[in-house]
């Protein structure tokens, strides 16, 4: 990086809506891309000016919420707002929080002001990761038609049938996942995750998902196990060799899947794991 802004943690919504606010101020938000493509700007611009709550979105006024003197916050939106094409890359962790949605919602509404959403070198401001050409390994097909979209896991686990969903769940079996910390709606979540009869959890730490887990099996790092991984935002495959024997109890997930199968009755089905 050529600049490094320190900001307050939790406190980026306030700062991109300021850089808005300049925006807006000097007339460099587009005007043609948002005519055209979105809806709503006109109520944005109101709240972002302080016409529906009194109170301006400055510069100034972000400052004291951030940490980030105004004069940085004035200068990153004339840079971000003139450069073009420009790629606002939010990353992961800031939606990971109480009301995490409105920075991802903050940084939306300025790469829209800015144009530069559907433009080589642009960005809508979301998931920065590129599509990776890695070929999907054979998989068996799924006897269960059912699917939940991930959004839904907890108005499926709320309202199961007589919410239109095509079962009453009682089981929830975690792996890979920390329902709360990576899915929206984190308080619905909450409410939801009190609802089954039994939750499995595979997991490293006591994380906000396994503090609900009626039975809690260690999973074990990357230094622990075999694994084949797609590195992180880049075309790249490789293997992972261990640095270490699985620590206590730990177990790959792979193992525990292979162990359950066999003893579900799929003993002969391909993709069995037989290492200790």
């Amino acid at each position: 990086a050529d600049q490094w802004g320190p900001i307050v943690p939790g406190t980026d919504a306030a700062l991109m809506v300021a850089m808005a606010y300049v925006m807006i101020e000097h007339g460099l938000h587009d005007r043609a891309f948002l005519d055209r493509y979105t809806l709503g700007f006109e109520q944005f611009q109101a709240y972002v000016l302080g016409e529906e709550d009194g109170v301006p979105k400055t510069p100034a006024w972000a400052e004291a919420i951030t940490g980030v003197p105004a004069d940085t916050i004035r200068g990153l939106a004339r840079d971000y707002a003139t450069s073009k094409p420009a790629a606002l890359l939010t990353g992961f962790g800031m939606q990971r929080a109480a009301y995490g949605e409105q920075p991802c919602r903050a940084a939306m509404a300025l790469a829209a002001m800015t144009g530069n959403i559907g433009i080589p070198g642009g960005s809508p401001a979301g998931m920065f990761m590129r599509p990776s050409p890695v070929p999907k390994l054979p998989v068996p097909p799924n006897p269960i038609s059912a699917s939940i979209p991930y959004q839904l896991w907890a108005e499926a686990l709320l309202h199961g049938r007589a919410g239109g969903f095509e079962a009453d769940i009682k089981l929830v079996y975690v792996s890979g996942n920390n329902l709360l910390n990576q899915q929206a709606h984190i308080y619905k979540g909450c409410e939801a995750l009190l609802r089954p009869e039994t939750i499995i959890v595979h997991e490293q730490f006591m994380t906000s998902t396994a503090r609900y887990a009626d039975i809690l099996l260690p999973a074990v790092t990357f230094l622990e196990q075999h694994e084949i991984k797609r590195s992180y935002g880049s075309y790249m495959v490789g293997g992972v060799q261990p640095a270490i024997e699985p620590c206590g109890e730990a177990r790959p997930n792979e193992w525990v899947f292979a162990r359950l199968g066999r003893a579900m009755g799929f003993a002969d089905e391909p993709f069995g794991w037989d290492t200790p």
